[in-house]
């Protein structure tokens, strides 16, 4: 009766569909490809920047942070709090005519 068990329960989880908790939506997977369709159909000639947050270490200062983010190349911060600065990664504009984009 175990195997049957973790059987169903396989086949349970595969032929199921997965619906959002929050809105109701029927969950998708993703690729690079729709998710590019997606961004240009929500913002379609805007310009955006990719960030990410760094973390500063309570024996480091933000100063010291920028330097070694500046050593590698990030020159750019978009937000600095007291525990974390915002990384402008690279900029972009969403233009749907043009195909540049590194997926």
């Amino acid at each position: 009766m175990t195997e049957l068990n973790d059987h169903l329960k396989l086949l349970f989880a595969r032929a199921a569909d997965l619906y959002c908790d929050v809105n109701g939506e029927l969950v998708r997977e993703d690729h690079p490809q729709s998710i590019w369709d997606a961004v240009l159909e929500r913002w379609p000639g805007r310009r955006v920047a990719i960030t990410f947050e760094a973390a500063i270490p309570e024996n480091f200062s933000a100063d010291e942070i920028e330097r070694f983010l500046a050593q590698q190349g990030y020159t750019r911060i978009l937000k600095r709090r007291d525990d974390a600065l915002q990384v402008v990664q690279d900029r972009l504009r969403l233009d749907p005519d043009r195909d540049e984009r590194a997926i």
